[in-house]
């Protein structure tokens, strides 16, 4: 995209999304209540983002490969 070269850690990766998930908690809101936005699909991506958030978490705690069996 920006053609960096510079990889995003785990950290990173995980700061990324939870900004993105208290994003959309300030937005989605609004945005269903408005009918700009399908609530079921505004609720679908969040949890599609707070299930990203889990795994990366899981995998920076080194659970990654035992939460992935569970």
């Amino acid at each position: 995209m920006s053609g960096r070269l510079i990889q995003p850690s785990l950290d990173d990766m995980i700061r990324e999304v939870r900004r993105e998930l208290e994003q959309r908690g300030r937005l989605y809101p609004e945005w269903a209540r408005t009918g700009k936005a399908n609530k079921r699909r505004l609720d679908w991506q969040f949890d599609v983002m707070q299930a990203l958030l889990n795994k990366l978490e899981a995998e920076r705690d080194g659970l990654g490969e035992r939460h992935e069996a569970q």
